[in-house]
């Protein structure tokens, strides 16, 4: 689908091209002209503490040495761009290392839609799950 026809929203969890090689599924925090902060383990969106029900219980947002992001500072998210943060926080690569991805480098492939790996976890892929989504060690 196309987000001219139809936009990415925040919340979503896409799917798009990270580099050459690599496909990477992230849940976009914010759109263009949003300001991102992420301060002692919790994410604001234009100041507004965000809910994020997929998350398990008790994990937090964190930056560490070597992110693009820094902690308590405001990041305003360019016109037609998008910030992803990957559910598995810990473990991500993502908005906090590389800023905002472009739809037009960075090809948007799509909203994931349902789980299908492995088979015992297939399932339609519920945006507020509690249950990360899979990252592939991205």
């Amino acid at each position: 689908i196309s987000p001219r026809v139809n936009p990415y929203k925040v919340g979503d969890a896409i799917v798009f091209r990270h580099d050459e090689a690599d496909d990477y599924i992230k849940r976009i925090i914010g759109v263009g002209g949003d300001i991102i902060k992420v301060e002692s383990g919790k994410v604001y969106r234009n100041g507004i503490l965000i809910e994020e029900p997929y998350l398990p219980s008790g994990r937090e947002t964190h930056i560490i040495v070597g992110d693009r992001m820094i902690e308590g500072q405001e990041y305003t998210v360019p016109t037609g761009k998008y910030l992803v943060f990957g559910d598995n926080r810990p473990e991500s690569s993502d908005s906090r290392r590389f800023l905002a991805i472009d739809p037009e480098v960075n090809v948007i492939k799509g909203r994931v839609l349902a789980v299908m790996w492995p088979m015992q976890r297939a399932r339609i892929f519920d945006n507020n799950a509690v249950r990360p989504i899979n990252e592939c060690g991205k």
